[in-house]
């Protein structure tokens, strides 16, 4: 898919004993030693998120947070289409604040880039983190062929 390498580090940060966070340290160590041979256009993007703290946390803001970090993450990478919006609306995949850049090839799109979950261990915190990813491009994906008003799924949406 090319690039940006997006990666969403899921692992603990705080922990009375360092288990995941060590584990968190030597991945980041061994992402900054591959990044000093990949060229500056194929560039890898590091973000950590303590999902398991933030569920912990009085707010919760758990899939909120995943939603703002998956739009991020779909705004640089994209995604295929191989025919022309059906919206009239184009503009909002150019010039609104939350729109995705698309990169047009004539009548269709692609996808330049992809996201990368890493946990340890732990399916729940990965696949909710790739179903808000896979959610918010479901979204665009939905919007650009005109089925819904707005590319933003609601949490209550019956599309789920």
């Amino acid at each position: 898919y090319g690039s940006p390498i997006l990666v969403l580090n899921l692992v603990k940060k705080h922990e009375k004993k360092k288990q995941e966070y060590t584990l968190s340290e030597e991945f980041c160590g061994a992402l900054d030693y591959i990044k000093q041979f990949v060229p500056d256009d194929n560039n890898i993007q590091y973000l950590a998120f303590d999902m398991a703290r933030a569920n912990r946390s009085k707010h919760r803001r758990v899939m909120p947070k995943l939603d703002e970090i998956a739009r991020r993450y779909l705004q640089q990478t994209g995604f295929f289409q191989n025919f022309p919006l059906l919206v009239n609306d184009k503009q909002y995949f150019y010039d609104r604040e939350n729109a995705i850049k698309l990169t047009p090839y004539e009548t269709f799109f692609v996808q330049t880039g992809v996201a990368r979950v890493n946990c340890v261990d732990c399916l729940d915190r990965t696949n909710t983190a790739m179903f808000a990813i896979a959610k918010c491009a479901l979204g665009y994906q939905l919007f650009s062929m005109g089925l819904t008003d707005s590319p933003h799924l609601q949490e209550d949406s019956s599309v789920e």
